[in-house]
This record gives C-alpha cells, structure tokens and sequence, in this order.
C-alpha cells in the first residue's frame, strides 16, 4: 500500500500541485480590489502550509534564509519599527506597520519562499510567468466594468485619471508579457498579440507617464539582455499606428457634430504626451514639500504611515506659503517616504535592501541555469521600486512576490536535498 501511494504522489505530486496553485491564484489577483475575502483566504492557506513545512522540516527551510537578502529584509523591519519611538502619532503607525511591512511584506514573502523552496525552479519561473500573465484576464474585466461605469456618469475614456492606481499591476505584468514572446509556435504568438493590445490600452489609460516610463525602460532592458530585435520593430511601429489612430479618432470628432458633446475628451491624454514638465512635483510641490519636512527632522523622522505623512503636512502647511498643494497628495517618492518616516535609519535600511535585492537577484540570474525567473524579478523590481519610485510613492509590500520568489529561486539544493 505504502509503494502504491509513493507512486501516485512521484506521478501527481499533489503537494507541488497545491504549493504552486496557491500562490499562481494569490499573485493573480494581488492587485485586484473588491476581493479582499479571497486575498486574505489565499494568504491564510499559504501561511498555514508554510507554517507546516517549517515544523516537519526545520532545518532544511531554515537553510534558504542564510543569505544577505533575508538580512536586509530583517533589518529593514526593524528599522521601521523603530520607528514607532519617535512616531507623532503611534497609533497610526503601529497599523501601518502591522499591515503593510510585518505581514504583507514579511510574513508574505517568508511563507511564500518556504512554500515554493523544494519545487523546481522551471516550475517557479513558469509560475511566475503565467499567474501575471493571466492576471491580464480580471484587470480587464475590472477595467472595462469602470470605463462603462464612468461613461454612464458622463465621463469619456480616456479623459480622466481614475485608471493610475493599477500601475504597479501593469508594471509586475510587462517583463511576463514579455516573456511570452519567446514561447514557440503560432498559437503562443497569437495569444501574445492579444495579450499585448489589451495591455497597451490599459496602460495607455492610466494617463500616467511614470508608468509608461517604468515599462519602456524594463523593454529596453528586456531587449538588451535577449538581444532580441523584432519585438521592438513591432513595438514601435504599434505604438506609433495607437497614436495616429488616437489622433484620427480625436480630428473626426471635432470637425463632426459631435465636437460639442466631446470638446476636450482627449486633451489629458495629449497633454501627458506632450507634457515636458515634472507636474509640480518639484519647485514647492510634492517631493520639494516632502524634503522640506524631512530637513526639519532628518535624523529621526516622524513616524512610518501615509495617513500620519498626509496629517504633519496638512498641520504644517501654513508655515508653507510656498507649498503648491494645500491639503497633502503624498510626498511621490518611495525614498524620500521612508526617509520621512524612519529617519536616517529608515534611508540606510531602505538602500541596504534596494541593493541587496538587485544583487541578488543578479547574481542568481549569472549563476542559474533558469534564468527567466530572476530576470523577471529583476525587471519588476527596476521599474516598479526604482523607476517609478522617484515619482511616485510605492507600496514596499510590493516587495514580497519579488523577495519570496526570490529565495526559493535561489535556494541551495545541496542543503535541501
């Protein structure tokens, strides 16, 4: 009996089905809003089977840890718990803190490398792949349910800035996407071709220039490092035939009868296209109010959370004259966040584990045999914490796919097996 169930598991592997599947449907829907009940389903399985794991084999998932990233992580939790010393309003910080670095950065990344460390890094990378790529499939649907929502409140496509708050989603999805062109055969093609028109309007619509910023820079990367040179060709040539067709579509309208009811429908969507300026987050805007702020208590902060950020400014903005917003929009730089809240500590914590990640992720990348995997990560990592990073305030639970994947992509299977 025992030899018979030994073989059904070495043939079905229902444990690795179930490690992998689980994490696929929570990277699938981690940016999805309105179905937090399955979020937080998915995440208390995967930190019950992790917690498992670590009881039956201690030892060896204790032995993935043993690495600079995993340190840097620790360390970057302390210091913004530290934080809370010297918070202006601990309260909250302390729910800020609990929420999005102890447990959805922490806790999600540690029991996402302990449960994927003793699967195969070709199926890690292949999960990766193909749980953001089929998260193409629920952004969609939830975004053409908005755009028809907002038609019927009298609000045009393209003409609002409703769409940005998807930007990271958009961002994880490219280096994915991209990675599909690779796969043979005339059916992976066509389903890339889909995928990648369905890609651009979304992110077109976002009317967010850090964002397309953030994709064209992990593409060009892309492209570098596969040294591939038929996708950018294509790319160029779509991206300019959009632009034509938009500003076809934007002449039609005007010298129709049409022209009253949709005056200015595109002028959001042009201005960004042929904006030059930083949209006042320099010169008293945002990042400038933000540092001015940080200048008065450099050493120690103020204290971790955005709401607390949103509180000091709006207390201090009447010492501010200057200040070109009057009631705070956030300070639009993940650094200069953190920096405000933890204090030099906070800054140090911050770039030891910037640096740590990068080089770990390319050290991995240079000495792995599967190397899609780290180089997705990578990508992510760069356009999503670093690029747009420096205009936009980003959530560091964003962290936790990249770090957790990470580990178990890297672990030492020496010391597993």
């Amino acid at each position: 009996m025992k030899k018979l169930i030994s073989i059904i598991n070495k043939r079905f592997n229902y444990q690795s089905y179930w490690n992998l599947g689980i994490v696929f449907f929570f990277i699938a829907i981690y940016f999805l809003d309105g179905v937090t009940r399955y979020k937080h389903a998915l995440a208390g399985l995967i930190y019950l089977t992790a917690i498992v794991y670590l009881i039956k084999d201690r030892k060896r998932v204790f032995s993935i840890f043993k690495n600079n990233l995993f340190l840097s992580l620790v360390f970057f939790v302390l210091a913004m718990l530290c934080s809370l010393i010297i918070s202006k309003d601990v309260s909250i910080s302390l729910k800020a803190i609990n929420k999005g670095v102890v447990e959805k950065l922490f806790v999600t990344a540690i029991a996402i490398a302990i449960l994927l460390y003793r699967e195969k890094k070709e199926h890690i990378t292949k999960l990766l792949i193909f749980s953001l790529i089929f998260s193409i499939l629920p952004l969609a649907i939830k975004e053409i349910l908005q755009y028809i929502d907002e038609y019927h409140q009298g609000v045009m496509p393209l003409s609002a800035f409703e769409h940005r708050y998807i930007s990271d989603w958009l961002i994880f999805i490219a280096p994915a996407l991209f990675a599909l062109w690779l796969y043979k055969g005339v059916k992976n093609k066509i389903l890339f071709f889909l995928l990648s028109v369905i890609f651009l309007a979304i992110t077109i619509g976002t009317l967010q220039r850090g964002t397309w910023l953030s994709i064209a820079v992990i593409f060009i990367i892309w492209c570098v490092v596969k040294k591939e040179i038929k996708l950018p060709v294509i790319a160029v040539i779509a991206v300019i035939a959009v632009i034509a067709v938009i500003a076809v579509i934007a002449c039609s309208i005007l010298l129709s009868g049409l022209a009253a009811v949709n005056q200015g429908q595109f002028d959001n969507l042009f201005y960004k296209l042929e904006q030059t300026n930083s949209s006042h987050r320099y010169g008293n805007g945002t990042q400038d109010s933000a540092l001015d702020l940080i200048k008065e208590n450099p050493i120690t902060g103020y204290g971790y959370g955005e709401q607390l950020f949103y509180k000091i400014y709006n207390e201090r903005v009447i010492d501010y004259p200057d200040w070109v917003f009057k009631q705070s929009i956030g300070p639009h730089n993940t650094v200069l966040s953190i920096w405000f809240a933890a204090g030099i500590f906070g800054l140090i914590a911050t770039f030891y584990l910037f640096v740590s990640i990068f080089i770990y992720l390319f050290n991995g990348y240079r000495n792995n045999t599967v190397k899609d995997g780290f180089l997705i990560l990578m990508l992510i990592f760069i356009g999503d914490m670093i690029v747009r990073g420096l205009f936009e305030t980003v959530n560091v639970s964003n962290m936790a796919i990249i770090i957790g994947i990470a580990l178990a992509l890297n672990s030492d299977k020496k010391l597993i097996n």
